[in-house]
């Protein structure tokens, strides 16, 4: 129903077509309302179901059970509230309803506009970015944890440590979470694990509560303390429905204390699961590697004993023609010999003394020198004459000198 139409309209067009206008109103979007409960139902559902008034006039309100959890009290008839949420037109009643997602006792009013007035500072100044958020590490080896020592949380967010990665220390910071003092011990602690420097990543938490409970966490000073810290920052605080400041800053947020320190750690069952797999994968890949090197080394074997064989044929080739080579020489080299040695026979024996004897050469000494000269004679010495057969002795009877050469 877009226009205006000749002619009647259907009821159901004309309701759809208010609760459509209604919607895309952003103004009646999370609207603070302070007025009187009456006519209050606390229906088998969970759901709550009232009016809020003043003086001069009502308006129908409903509250789901989801909301309804974070109450910290049960609101009733006569009571004063402050009242967060969406107008909207109910087309079955024919009525304008408020849909309620906070309520407060009234006198916390200024509280949630101080948090709208903080959380769209901060968001100006990029507090919210998604590019400031810090990477959570996959493997942390230490936890930083602040809560309270004697809440819930702590217990939860220890378990779950214990059973899904038990690998991991843990550094507990033991701080107020509710109180005007809250905040300030919470800075100090993230001040504190930040300046330590040994922690992997920081979960910060608690438990359920009221959204007056909850307020310490929409504090700006614990809000920049978040933002400055160069540990990445896990926040769990109260129920899924509940958003502080604190989570807006963090670097993940987690719907409860339990389900950030899940965030936090990896499953040790996932891990397994995961070596398991690799392990396989890894033995099937030195598997072929070993089949691959085996392979290789045997056709290297063939490779080197072809040439081997190859060389060894040539080393042969090689001995077998050298050998005939020095055969030759030798041959040669002996035979060269042997003719210079019949040379050498045939020179000795031409110059053999006692080759000369025979057809009257006889070889004679005087005194143990071979004679020569007749000068080396005198009358009356012996000679001794060699003949081919035999030796003389004869006595110089006479010299008689012949005309020399």
């Amino acid at each position: 129903m877009e226009t205006v139409k000749v002619g009647p309209v259907t009821v159901s067009q004309l309701n759809d077509y208010l609760k459509q206008r209604l919607e895309a109103d952003e103004a009646l979007r999370m609207v603070c309302v302070e007025g009187e409960i009456s006519n209050f139902t606390a229906h088998t559902s969970g759901h709550l179901y009232f009016s809020l008034k003043d003086k001069e006039a009502s308006i129908k309100a409903v509250m789901f059970r989801g909301y309804r959890q974070k109450l910290s009290f049960l609101p009733k008839n006569g009571m004063k509230v402050v009242i967060v949420g969406d107008i909207s037109f109910y087309p079955k009643a024919g009525a304008v309803q408020l849909y309620v997602q906070h309520m407060f006792p009234s006198g916390v009013g200024e509280v949630y506009t101080d948090f709208e007035a903080l959380k769209a500072k901060l968001s100006a100044e990029g507090l919210f970015d998604a590019a400031h958020k810090k990477r959570i590490p996959k493997y942390p080896e230490k936890i930083g944890i602040i809560t309270s020592p004697t809440g819930a949380a702590i217990q939860d967010i220890r378990n779950v440590l214990r059973r899904r990665y038990p690998m991991a220390l843990q550094r507990f910071c033991p701080v107020t979470v509710q109180g005007v003092a809250a905040p300030l011990e919470m800075i100090r602690a993230l001040g504190q694990l930040n300046q330590e420097g040994e922690c992997d990543v920081i979960l910060l938490a608690r438990g359920g509560g009221s959204g007056e409970d909850l307020f310490v966490f929409n504090d700006e000073g614990l809000a920049r303390a978040i933002y400055a810290s160069k540990i990445p920052v896990i926040t769990g605080i109260g129920h899924e429905i509940d958003y502080t400041i604190a989570d807006f800053v963090a670097d993940l947020r987690a719907p409860t204390p339990s389900a950030a320190a899940e965030l936090a750690v990896p499953d040790q069952k996932d891990l397994m699961l995961l070596l398991d797999h690799l392990e396989e994968s890894l033995t099937s890949m030195m598997l072929e590697k070993i089949r691959t090197a085996r392979d290789r080394l045997k056709s290297a074997e063939v490779q080197s004993e072809q040439q081997l064989r190859l060389q060894i044929e040539r080393a042969e080739q090689k001995t077998a023609s050298l050998s005939g080579l020095l055969h030759q020489q030798m041959n040669a080299l002996l035979q060269s010999k042997q003719a210079d040695l019949e040379k050498g026979a045939v020179y000795l024996a031409a110059r053999n003394p006692l080759s000369r004897f025979g057809g009257g050469f006889v070889y004679a000494e005087v005194e143990g020198a071979p004679l020569e000269k007749v000068d080396q004679l005198q009358i009356g010495q012996r000679l001794s004459i060699q003949t081919k057969d035999g030796r003389a002795f004869a006595q110089v009877q006479s010299i008689e000198k012949g005309a020399e050469e």
